[in-house]
């Protein structure tokens, strides 16, 4: 009797060990691939804000070297594209 009640037992704590260890591991997949996802998706907005002000940086100069070519003064190219006189004049070397 003692040793069907002793098996009864230890088959209670494998069954429940089991299932313990089951549920630590889908806990853990499913945390990795929820912060992969939010790391995924922070990347791409990060990435995509710095393109885009690297895009707005790039049309400034560029707006300002056609107003260089146009012949008009530093201090007007500086106030009308908003970038600096220093800026402006590292655009002509």
């Amino acid at each position: 009797m003692y040793d069907v009640s002793l098996k009864h037992k230890w088959d209670e704590y494998s069954l429940l060990t089991s299932a313990t260890n089951r549920g630590i591991r889908q806990g853990l997949q499913q945390g990795l691939q929820q912060g992969l996802q939010q790391g995924l998706q922070q990347g791409l907005q990060q990435g995509l804000q710095r393109g885009l002000q690297q895009g707005r940086l790039e049309t400034l100069k560029e707006n300002a070297q056609n107003m260089l070519a146009l012949g008009l003064d530093l201090d007007i190219i500086s106030k009308s594209v908003g970038l600096s006189i220093d800026e402006i004049k590292k655009l002509c070397n």
